[in-house]
């Protein structure tokens, strides 16, 4: 595969499209929408679709395209009431200052990789995981959801949840499965 290979429907995207809560919100991030299918599938009146590759939102777009979106503007689309926003940038970047009430992401989850922009972490070890789970609280409303699907190391000594729990802040509720 090329290195700026875009990812269309997997099995990672397919969990991820059964989890989020169904119910209708007002602002939601898909943070590394890929190929954009995520994006499509949420149930919201703006939706914000990041990711740090140019070509990766050019797929996105024309996913919006092929999916029956109206053109507004060069990075907006919609739907009926639903609106796409795509932005370009690294990981929560191009929404400093933002909050939703539902942010979810399918995060590079190659902890070693061979320098594949879809599913190589860019970050060494288990830190694009830390670096989320860290900072993904502080963008959502309250009530808000997160809902990802990242790796972590596994310490063969000790338990796999206290490598995570540290990296959650205080006043955070999470429910997360190995």
């Amino acid at each position: 595969l090329p290195h700026d290979f875009v990812m269309g429907i997997g099995g990672a995207t397919e969990t991820i499209l059964d989890i989020p809560p169904h119910r209708h919100v007002g602002r939601a991030l898909d943070l590394g929408c890929g190929s954009g299918v995520q994006a499509l599938f949420l149930n919201a009146d703006r939706i914000i679709a990041t990711d740090i590759d140019e070509r990766a939102l050019e797929a996105a777009k024309e996913s919006c395209r092929l999916s029956g979106f109206r053109h507004l503007e060069p990075n907006v689309w919609c739907n009926g009431d639903s609106i796409i926003e795509f932005r370009q940038g690294s990981l929560l970047d191009p929404v400093i200052g933002e909050r939703f009430d539902l942010i979810v992401a399918n995060p590079p989850f190659l902890i070693e990789g061979t320098g594949h922009v879809h599913r190589d972490s860019p970050m060494a070890g288990d830190g694009l995981t830390r670096e989320l789970l860290m900072q993904l609280p502080g963008h959502l409303n309250k009530r808000g959801r997160a809902i990802l699907l990242a790796a972590w190391l596994h310490p063969a000594e000790g338990d796999w949840r206290e490598r995570v729990e540290p990296w959650l802040p205080q006043d955070t509720s999470a429910w997360v499965a190995q």
